[in-house]
């Protein structure tokens, strides 16, 4: 969006736990989050959920300089076993 506000007025935070937060305490809020976060201990009695078609965006993984040998281990599974938890 180079920069654009989303909308006037719109409440933009850094965290998904802000984004469940700020929408449990505003009754016009609306957020976008994973059903992982949703289902984690006091966030289902926070928000509504609206059963919606599936919705996915792009997830990148990236590392300051060279990857640590876990996150080796990660990124190593996720290019070979782990494909076939991918959705294109």
């Amino acid at each position: 969006m180079d920069g654009a506000k989303y909308v006037d007025g719109a409440i933009e935070v850094e965290t998904t736990r802000k984004e469940i937060d700020n929408v449990g305490q505003f009754p016009e809020a609306i957020g976008a989050v994973s059903m992982g976060f949703i289902n984690l201990p006091g966030n289902k009695e926070k928000v509504k959920i609206v059963e919606t078609q599936e919705i996915s965006r792009p997830l990148m993984v990236i590392t300051k300089g060279d990857a640590n040998p876990g996150v080796k281990k990660v990124l190593d599974f996720f290019r070979g076993e782990g494909k076939k938890y991918i959705k294109d």
